[in-house]
């Protein structure tokens, strides 16, 4: 199964990405379901095809399998990297994604690639 958002999500002030001096932070909550099957998943890896920033500027991506009760620890993806890419996602039936990202400088994420295998149950 190969799994790709078409929703793009920027933003950017045309004179200033922070606010008073401090950086807004943009969160946002994918749900991507059950992908129409009750069966298990396993997700390899998952590649973000965003802007590349000039210096370190992280991405974090936390996950949910207990339907938004609650999501797993943040893992980082350095957006100055070519390569914005995540290895070992975990297994999951039912999967949410918040990504969380601040910086002075403007962001977008136009697609996520995600590879997933489904089990047999």
């Amino acid at each position: 199964i190969r799994v790709t958002s078409g929703a793009s999500q920027s933003y950017k002030d045309a004179v200033s990405s922070s606010d008073a001096g401090s950086a807004f932070t943009m969160t946002a909550i994918l749900d991507l379901g059950d992908m129409g099957t009750p069966n298990g998943k396993t997700c390899s890896r998952m590649d973000f095809d965003a802007d590349t920033q000039t210096s370190t500027s992280n991405l974090d991506v936390a996950f949910s399998d207990n339907d938004f009760s609650s999501f797993q620890t943040a893992r980082t993806v350095d957006t100055s990297l070519v390569n914005k890419r995540l290895h070992r996602c975990g297994y999951f039936k039912h999967r949410a994604i918040k990504l969380t990202h601040a910086t002075d400088n403007g962001f977008r994420l136009r697609k996520i690639y995600a590879d997933i295998e489904e089990a047999s149950t």
